[in-house]
């Protein structure tokens, strides 16, 4: 795995990488602001009592609740918006590191879109499932890297091994391979909560799912 993360970093080099980061990196800081922003005022529209003192309290209490489940969904938001540069992405780690490879299968931006708004939903609702683990210490983080691994693992690996193989085969692939695959996406999945670093998180994650795909498919 250290293996595959490293080659990932070292396609952030090409231009083309590049340019997608930036709008990876601004993407992000769109998308946290409005998830903070959304979180804030769906909690501030509640009025749940009349007493000041108790409204001032509802009010830091429900400030310190928006951060936390902004930064909880943020993960899977990003990653379905980046969704649709996965072909961009993917192509360029297959220029630089498979130049071998015939051309990919493109994935349509329909296919795309509706790959992404199902992760999105998937994020959004799982994660509000087991909000109330989000409560307990140290639960709250196993609970996280293990949900959010399995659902990056299995979208991203699927979406960019649907570039090289039928639907079926990369189902299959990526059973065989969950638990290798569900650490790999744990450890995205934890990349994506640290400052400053999750900005790169995402395309760094499709890079490394690319490699996967390299690694584990069946030589032709």
């Amino acid at each position: 795995m250290i293996s595959v993360f490293w080659k990932s970093l070292t396609d952030l080099e090409d231009p083309t990488i590049r340019r997608m980061l930036a709008i990876s990196v601004a993407a992000a800081v769109v998308i946290f602001a409005l998830l903070l922003g959304g979180v804030v005022w769906a909690l501030s529209s509640a009025v749940l009592t009349s007493v000041p003192w108790m409204d001032a309290v509802i009010d830091v209490l429900g400030g310190l609740t928006a951060v936390m489940l902004a930064w909880l969904l943020f993960p899977g938001t990003v990653s379905a918006f980046l969704g649709l540069f996965l072909d961009t992405v993917a192509t360029a780690v297959e220029r630089r590191d498979y130049p071998g490879l015939p051309p990919a299968r493109p994935t349509p931006v329909l296919t795309a879109v509706l790959d992404g708004l199902r992760l999105l939903g998937l994020t959004i609702g799982l994660n509000l499932l087991v909000l109330p683990l989000y409560l307990v210490p140290v639960v709250n983080l196993g609970v996280f890297a293990a949900l959010n691994g399995y659902l990056l693992s299995r979208e991203y690996f699927e979406l960019a091994a649907l570039r090289r193989m039928p639907k079926a085969e990369a189902v299959a692939l990526r059973r065989e391979h969950r638990l290798r695959l569900w650490g790999t996406g744990m450890a995205l999945a934890g990349l994506l909560v640290i400052p400053g670093i999750n900005l790169l998180a995402p395309i760094i994650g499709v890079a490394v799912m690319v490699h996967m795909v390299q690694r584990l498919r069946p030589a032709a």
